[in-house]
């Protein structure tokens, strides 16, 4: 190169980083204008793969509200499933060939199903009047089984009961197990009075005894056993007995109420399924019975700082920090505007492990509880979710963080009245999590902003538009694949294989990196008098891995002008035409139409390409600035 030619070396290139000070911000990342990039394991900037149809044609005209990835077990064969939902249906999903097979209906329509497992089964809940759903691989069913009928209570005669009592029964089966037990009955007062049952109900054939379980009058929540009917005949009784003679009996664990209807969030975690968010109780949560995810107690639940008039939008089961508290938080509780940390099994004299309902130190919750995923970061886990401030935050167990000040601009434009519409997924082969959420007037999320938490840097995907739900799906246990589904029925409700391949099903898209203003070198002239505009920028060499054909696009604008809506200074192409070479390499002069130099104190270099045959792969590029007096050498 010329002699005197200062060399700017700008590698090592990194993502996006809006809203920041352009003279402060680091040469390796992009202020604005960077899209659809990530970093590569060479830590390459390269084109994020696009996407492309795993459903051949529509599974119904419908928008995909929900999307979960499902396995169990039968004969000794474990099946992987994709389970997607659309209007009131659900359907099976073959991820080989796309093909999908309805396994019944039930969900309600305007609201966005939520998915758990356990037990081999898969359980949905979506709000509205719907039941919980559940399918174990053959039967799709409503949760809960045939429960016996309650028995009828009144006041006896005088007695040493007072105060209010429920009593639920259960049949004991010919093998000495015991049945789920009966609907509750209603309450009866008691003032210093016997408790007279009747009603109670018979078991089937083959039950040997039944079971009566009583409440205590100050825990209407808790049955202890109080008498044991033989045989399978009576259906009357009346209990003469002190609160003191029974208390410390056995407690009824097999209450066998269905979970309630219109549930919008579940989770399971340590042998219970967690239920909660009602219409009419949207701050309580419902834990089953133990080991028995569709048997709940419907007079016992967990309120959540109902006083606040907030929801509980998600809960995170089994969640724990490193190096923080080592107790295993049972559920993570996230409403809108703060977070809460479930401890415990349950009181039971066998297992003293009471719940503990404790808030954390978080300010805000999560706005979607779609959005929260469960990630690794320098080596902690976290939550990490979009709040109702507009920001992506990470949750340590005890208090949160803004993670995403470096797109503000882009999530700033978030449109919060469809924000409960936003979800996430993580691609672990990428290490990055996706978020995608409406903006602008949009009433499905149209933008996508990614988190690569390996290097805690951030990407703006403005591409990645109308997609309703995703979900990381795993084909084998070492193959994941990311599905998301079509947001808008009326072009077919389709699911989409993302991350894979060149082009967003058959269409090109854009991939641009943009620098921030560069600042040239001072006192590159021989003469060290000499300042201000004594220099020009002479020549940039940019370094691609070239493996395919493909054509990049090179901009550079002056100074401080605005590439969105300024002509740039120079604007020309490189070829990536050789398959076979390791890197391709290029000096490209820095001249106008005209062959004039760039003389200024910034520049700014913009690298482009909508190819769909090849994603670039840009590993940094070199700039040579001179003095203006020389003349520069062919």
């Amino acid at each position: 190169m010329a002699v005197n030619t200062r060399i700017i070396d700008i590698f090592g290139l990194r993502g996006v980083k809006e809203n920041q000070d352009l003279i402060s911000v680091s040469a390796v990342h992009s202020p604005d204008g960077s899209k659809n990039g990530f970093l590569d394991d060479l830590e390459r900037v390269t084109k994020i793969p696009g996407y492309t149809k795993l459903t051949p044609s529509s599974i119904a005209s419908y928008a995909v509200r929900g999307l979960f990835s499902w396995h169990y077990e039968a004969g000794g064969t474990l099946t992987r499933v994709l389970i997607a939902v659309l209007n009131d249906t659900a359907y099976s999903i073959n991820t080989t060939d796309g093909s999908a097979t309805s396994l019944g209906t039930g969900i309600d329509t305007d609201e966005v199903p939520r998915f758990a497992r356990m037990s081999d089964k898969l359980f949905v809940v979506s709000g509205g009047s719907a039941a919980v759903k559940t399918w174990d691989g053959s039967t799709w069913a409503s949760a809960g089984g045939t429960q016996p009928s309650a028995p009828s209570l009144a006041a006896g005669s005088a007695g040493d009961l007072n105060g209010q009592f429920r009593i639920r029964v259960a049949y004991i089966k010919s093998d000495d197990s015991e049945d789920i037990a009966s609907a509750a009955s209603d309450p009866v007062l008691l003032e210093n009075e016997q408790l007279a049952v009747s009603s109670v109900p018979t078991g089937p054939g083959g039950t040997k005894a039944r079971k009566l379980y009583l409440t205590a009058g100050d825990n209407p929540g808790i049955y202890y056993f109080v008498h044991m009917l033989d045989g399978n005949s009576a259906t009357s009784v009346t209990l003469d007995v002190a609160e003191s003679d029974y208390i410390s009996n056995e407690e009824l664990i097999r209450h066998g109420d269905a979970p309630p209807t219109g549930l919008r969030v579940i989770s399971q975690a340590r042998g219970r399924m967690f239920y909660a968010n009602k219409d009419s109780d949207r701050s309580s949560i419902y834990p089953s019975d133990l080991g028995l995810p569709e048997s709940v107690n419907v007079l016992e639940k967990l309120q959540v700082a109902k006083q606040d008039g907030d929801e509980i939008m998600h809960m995170e089961g089994e969640f724990q920090a490193v190096g923080q508290d080592q107790r295993v938080i049972t559920q993570v509780v996230l409403k809108r505007w703060g977070i809460w940390n479930l401890y415990g099994v349950q009181p039971r004299p066998d297992q003293p492990d009471p719940w503990i309902l404790q808030k954390t130190k978080s300010p805000v919750g999560t706005v979607a509880g779609n959005t929260v995923l469960k990630v690794e970061f320098n080596g902690d886990n976290a939550l990490v979710f979009i709040a109702p401030d507009k920001t992506v935050r990470m949750f340590d167990g005890q208090s949160s963080v803004d993670i995403s000040g470096d797109v503000w601009n882009t999530l700033s434009s978030m449109n919060l009245e469809y924000a409960h519409l936003s979800w996430a997924v993580d691609n672990p082969t990428l290490r990055m999590a996706f978020f995608f959420f409406p903006i602008d007037s949009s009433t499905v999320p149209n933008q996508c902003v990614g988190w690569d938490y390996r290097r805690n840097v951030w990407w703006v995907y403005p591409d990645f538009t109308t997609l309703l739900c995703g979900a990381l799906h795993h084909a084998t246990d070492l193959d994941e694949y990311v599905f998301a589904g079509q947001a808008t029925g009326a072009t077919g409700g389709l699911i989409y294989q993302l991350f894979t391949g060149n082009n967003f099903d058959g269409s090109t898209y854009d991939w641009q990196w943009r620098t921030k203003p560069l600042l040239f070198p001072q006192g590159i002239s021989r003469n060290p008098t000499d300042s201000g505009n004594t220099f020009h920028l002479d020549w940039l060499e940019p370094v691609f891995e070239s493996l395919a054909a493909s054509t990049v696009t090179i901009k550079v604008w002056r100074g401080y002008e605005d590439p969105d809506t300024e002509n740039p200074f120079m604007d020309t192409s490189m070829s990536l035409e050789d398959a076979t070479a390791t890197h391709k390499k290029e000096v490209i002069f820095v001249e106008d139409s005209t062959g004039g130099y760039l003389v200024d104190e910034e520049a700014r270099v913009q690298f482009s390409e909508t190819s769909a045959a090849y994603r670039p792969k840009l590993l940094g590029f070199h700039l040579g600035v001179k003095p203006k007096s020389r003349k520069r050498l062919s």
